[in-house]
């Protein structure tokens, strides 16, 4: 089956209307041409006429002062007479024109015009003889009684069948002619009526067609956006294939997808574990998730309408709304606390993740239970506490044991006695070591680290960190170049750092290997370098060098055993001081680190 499209329809209907349209104003304008001919017929008739009954009177006319003239009183109006004779010859010629379009009258009326000349020129004749009787010889009576007869044979022939008839057929033009002007007008007027009548049908039809092809079925298509948008079934889809009905199937399709995407969305906002709301202008829930129930112990349908704050603990009220106040303004876009009343009576600690819409007038919000994490932070500082006070302050008492034991002052040691002290505060001194990097990481997470910033020359600051490796082991050299730049930073944050990074450099050099320390100035920074020719680090770990318990030289730590926390303990110390740490290293070249801290000009 052919296809047809709305548009084609359209232009169908529209084109058959313009077809009626130009059918009926042909009609007329022909109607309105043949009236205007026939008005012209009528008036060319009627002008045929007049002037073949003028001509007529003029020659009779002319006829009676020529015949006055054998009466001695009778004068002739000379004149008159000359006015007669261009008046015929004018008359004539516009009969000519008047006739010209028609053979057989065009040959009538010059046959008449010769006549009609010549039947002057005789009379002309007769004027210019003699006017006195008895002065007429036999020879002019008789010339003068041919000449009569001759003007009267050509003045017969106004009198012809011919002419007369010809002059009846115009005078009959002219009285039918009203007749048939009527007749025309009379079919103008039928013409126009049929041509409105047809035209409002076919209109009516297009209405129709556009009404039951268009407009009801927007309306369709309409009602489903609003049903849509209220989430509630669709009218049957559209039947054709046209491009409306395309348009509804299309419709159709979207509303399953968005309906698909709105039953996993909310499949995922049932099954996620967070609290998700939405909040209107005046702090109403408008709509929830049931991950509620776990939050607060209530369902949605008991907080739907409720104001949002009334589930917040009162002492964190206003902290609550300031937080949302700065959201709305843009000055707030990170996440905030707040405890939240359970229905059992607990407190539960949440953070909120909130985001305006300008559009909608309406807050959006996931509110994450943070209650066991905050626990864990609090079993952590309690742990961080055992370890201070219950590791190592015994940890502390045993190295000051072991240094008394080393000394001799509780007796002299036996040689393997000796060795063994050593290991001991070997391993207790890596203990502490731990335990202190441990505390540094927790304090500088809780940002309870504070630091005590004074000027501080740099390459003294150097070569204080480089004392306390003394002689370096395996033959290794600790190079210092020289340098006179100063920093304002914390001396002892600093000196670890330096001294972090050496023990790292020392540690994967090769035996005689040297590590350099340097400084350089990079306009209101000063960037302070710890360099090694040891193996280098493979390019895969570099990014992940300042993690925590992260080794750069995972075959090595057998013989290089560390915490893991170095590293990352200078990184955190270095950004304190609004400062920045990088590693450069080539496989089998060797490693840099370098740090920047704000100098001091």
């Amino acid at each position: 089956m052919v296809r047809i499209s709305l548009t084609a329809r359209v232009l169908s209907l529209v084109t058959a209307i313009l077809a009626a349209e130009i059918f009926f104003v042909w009609s007329v304008a022909d109607l309105e041409s043949q009236a205007e001919r026939e008005a012209a017929r009528a008036l060319r008739s009627q002008r045929i006429t007049e002037d073949i009954n003028l001509v007529l009177r003029i020659v009779y006319d002319v006829y009676g002062n020529i015949t006055n003239l054998a009466a001695s009183t009778y004068v002739l109006d000379e004149s008159l007479y000359q006015e007669h004779l261009a008046e015929v010859k004018r008359l004539t010629r516009e009969l000519k024109s008047l006739v010209k379009h028609d053979r057989n009258q065009r040959k009538l009326v010059n046959k008449a015009t010769e006549n009609i000349e010549l039947s002057l020129q005789t009379l002309d004749k007769l004027k210019n003889g003699p006017r006195d009787e008895s002065l007429w010889s036999p020879e002019y009576r008789k010339e003068r009684k041919r000449l009569w007869k001759e003007a009267r044979e050509h003045a017969i022939f106004f009198r012809s069948e011919e002419f007369v008839k010809m002059s009846q057929d115009q005078k009959e033009i002219a009285r039918q002619s009203p007749e048939k002007l009527a007749e025309y007008r009379r079919q103008m007027k039928v013409m126009l009526f049929g041509g409105l009548v047809v035209n409002i049908l076919l209109s009516l039809v297009l209405a129709l067609f556009l009404v039951r092809t268009i407009t009801e079925r927007i309306k369709i298509m309409s009602d489903n956006a609003v049903r849509l948008a209220g989430g509630r079934d669709l009218n049957p889809p559209l039947e054709g294939d046209d491009e409306i009905a395309g348009l509804d199937r299309t419709f159709h399709a979207m509303a399953r997808s968005l309906s698909e995407a709105a039953r996993k969305e909310r499949a995922v906002l049932d099954n996620v574990k967070d609290m998700v709301c939405s909040i209107d202008e005046q702090g109403r829930f408008q709509a929830i998730n049931p991950a509620v129930e776990q939050v607060l112990g209530l369902g949605p349908d008991d907080l739907l309408g409720a104001y949002f704050v009334d589930t917040v603990v009162q002492d964190d009220i206003p902290a609550v709304l300031a937080a949302i106040e700065a959201v709305k303004s843009g000055e707030l876009s990170q996440p905030f606390e707040a405890r939240l009343k359970h229905k059992d009576g607990r407190t539960p600690m949440t953070l909120w993740s909130v985001h305006w819409s300008q559009t909608e007038k309406s807050l959006f919000c996931v509110i994450h239970d943070i209650t066991e994490r905050m626990e864990l932070e609090r079993l952590k500082q309690d742990l961080v506490a055992m370890i201070t006070h219950d590791l190592r302050t015994p940890l502390s008492s045993v190295m000051a044991f072991l240094e008394m034991l080393e000394t001799g002052m509780l007796g002299e040691l036996t040689e393997n006695g000796e060795n063994l002290s050593l290991v001991a505060e070997r391993n207790s001194r890596r203990m502490l070591t731990l335990i202190n990097d441990l505390l540094d990481v927790e304090k500088i997470k809780s940002g309870s680290m504070e630091l005590s910033l004074n000027e501080v020359e740099v390459q003294p600051l150097m070569e204080q960190a480089v004392q306390l490796f003394g002689t370096a082991s395996n033959g290794n050299r600790i190079e210092i170049e020289p340098c006179r730049f100063s920093v304002r930073a914390d001396e002892g944050k600093i000196e670890r750092v330096l001294q972090n990074l050496i023990a790292n450099a020392l540690k994967f050099s090769p035996s005689g290997g040297t590590v350099t320390l340097s400084a350089r100035s990079q306009e209101e920074l000063v960037e302070i370098s710890v360099s090694d020719r040891g193996k280098g680090i493979s390019a895969d770990l570099l990014p992940f060098v300042f993690d925590r318990f992260q080794q750069a030289h995972k075959s090595e730590t057998v013989v290089a055993v560390g915490s893991g926390l170095g590293l990352t303990i200078c990184k955190a110390i270095v950004e304190l001081h609004g400062g920045e740490i990088k590693v450069e290293s080539t496989e089998g070249e060797g490693t840099t680190f370098s740090f920047t801290l704000p100098g001091v000009s």
